[in-house]
């Protein structure tokens, strides 16, 4: 763990008797330049997509004209953007906590691995940590991985005990389970569909809403859809209590999901493995599941994916959701329950979180990973904060390759997955780094 010390301010004007002080816009202005002229990394991250995305919304609501994909955001960080968060601490640790797998509360942050190590790192910096149980393999197509916190709850994947686990905040020990699934089960949708175990094969996060939590899951449990031929997948609705039986409702691959405005926001992302170009956003009535309506994104180029899947977060008026592939922030009013606006970032968008008053703040990372190989030893990526109302990037901080993001007031947390040292450099491990927000909002 080592401490991070900001480096002192800049003086800001010349001095008063010195000329030599007329050079520096000069040298400010051609870096610029150079910056906007060269790519930071490969060229997918400086140029704007091939083709624009279709939008199209089905279900209750009429269809709408697709919204324009203008780059409306800043896409490269300039000396005149100021820095959104300064660094306190980092913290080495295991594995990366890719989105949905790091949260956040008043009292710190807590990762999840599908090694099955749940650490909780305090803003006083003391690191404690809960072994759920290391697992034969790690987590397939039922249930979904990642952590969750929300009604002063921390439940986590235990996939060791095909289920969920309630973690005491207080002592950091399991308070309680929930199984979702038998081993036979496990077995039988292995078998069927001869799913791999690893990150893009398996759901990702799920929401806490009082006493139920809504888990998604790739892969129905054998025996609960009566038309298989229905949806490739379902979302589980549990009941913390445990005195209610988890029911469920048939839904087409299901990899996150997030709860507000009385409702269930779901997202599904890409069929099978051949097509990475279809996202649907299903909103469902909390109490009966029943489908309110459906959005559905999809992007003609499919060699433009990125290995990233979609995040949706609730925000006081808007429900987000981030697309890593195009890179799109897609902004939904719930109110209309249409696409108010999209919002074109320079870099794939890994993860999404709301801030203080709404804002938001976006974890913006080059791809790290190319069919599951690390593609080299540096990874451009920034940390940025958006204002919701103009819809503008007000701060900036450059970071390597983060790929989460969580907030709880002011202390805000980000996942970083490293890189692999090739030739004459070392890598870095992957960091759970801890700053404090500046700027718009931060208080």
């Amino acid at each position: 763990m080592a401490l991070l010390t900001p480096p002192d301010p800049e003086r800001v004007g010349p001095p008063q008797a010195d000329r030599r002080w007329l050079a520096v816009p000069v040298l400010v202005i051609a870096f610029v330049i150079v910056a906007v002229a060269k790519p930071w990394g490969d060229r997918r991250s400086a140029e704007a997509p091939a083709a624009s995305a279709t939008v199209a919304v089905a279900g209750s609501q009429a269809p709408t004209s697709p919204p324009s994909i203008a780059p409306t955001l800043d896409a490269i960080v300039t000396g005149r953007t100021p820095a959104a968060a300064d660094p306190v601490y980092t913290h080495q640790i295991e594995s990366v906590p890719w989105a949905n797998e790091l949260v956040a509360d008043s009292g710190g942050a807590w990762t999840w691995s599908d090694t099955g190590i749940v650490s909780r790192i305090g803003t006083d910096e003391i690191v404690t940590k809960t072994d759920l149980g290391r697992p034969r393999q790690p987590p397939g197509p039922l249930g979904s991985r990642g952590i969750a916190v929300a009604w002063s709850q921390v439940w986590a994947s235990d996939p060791v005990h095909n289920g969920l686990a309630r973690i005491d905040v207080g002592t950091g020990s399991v308070a309680a389970r929930i199984p979702l699934w038998t081993t036979a089960q496990e077995a039988a949708v292995d078998a069927a569909g001869g799913s791999s175990h690893d990150r893009w094969a398996s759901a990702s996060g799920f929401a806490i809403d009082g006493d139920s939590i809504f888990v998604p899951s790739i892969a129905a449990r054998p025996g609960d859809v009566a038309d298989p031929a229905a949806a490739d997948g379902q979302l589980w609705r549990v009941d913390a209590t445990g005195v209610r039986r988890t029911g469920w409702t048939s839904i087409d691959r299901p990899t996150g999901v997030a709860v507000g405005f009385g409702s269930v926001w779901v997202v599904s992302c890409c069929g099978d493995q051949a097509d990475l170009r279809t996202f649907t956003i299903v909103r469902l009535e909390e109490e009966t599941g029943a489908v309110q309506v459906k959005l559905t994104i999809t992007r003609p180029d499919p060699a433009a994916a990125a290995d990233a899947r979609p995040v949706i977060r609730v925000g006081p008026d808007s429900v987000w959701v981030a697309l890593a592939d195009l890179p799109l922030v897609v902004r939904i009013d719930p109110a209309t329950n249409s696409i108010r606006s999209t919002l074109l970032l320079d870099l794939p968008v890994t993860d999404l979180a709301i801030g203080p008053g709404g804002s938001l703040w976006a974890t913006e990372s080059e791809p790290w990973y190319r069919a599951g190989a690390v593609v080299g030893d540096r990874c451009d990526g920034r940390l940025t904060h958006i204002d919701p109302e103009t819809e503008l990037v007000v701060a900036a901080t450059t970071m390597a390759c983060p790929m989460s993001v969580a907030i709880a007031g002011n202390d805000v947390w980000v996942g970083t997955a490293g890189t692999e040292g090739t030739g004459t450099s070392g890598g870095v491990p992957p960091m759970l780094v801890h700053l404090q927000a500046l700027g718009p909002g931060s208080k």
